[in-house]
């Protein structure tokens, strides 16, 4: 089973994570702490699944945005 997990960081610096049409969210510090707690994230969500032999892969997309320095009028 292919999973689509979408990654932001939002306003306070936060990296968070979603799961595309599953209920599963988290969040970290870091990137590293992210990908942990998305892992354990879907593991859990995904437990009767995997107990029965299925495989879960992850397919993570990020969203990034780079700000420019704000234009002045002259």
């Amino acid at each position: 089973m292919l999973v689509q997990v979408d990654i932001f960081q939002d306003e306070d610096g936060h990296w968070c994570a979603e799961g595309v049409g599953h209920g599963i969210v988290t969040q970290g510090d870091d990137l590293n702490g992210l990908m942990l707690n998305i892992r354990e994230a879907c593991e859990l969500h995904f437990e009767d699944e995997i107990a029965a032999g299925r495989t879960i892969d992850l397919l993570v997309t990020a969203k990034l945005e780079i700000n420019g320095a704000a234009a002045t009028a002259s």
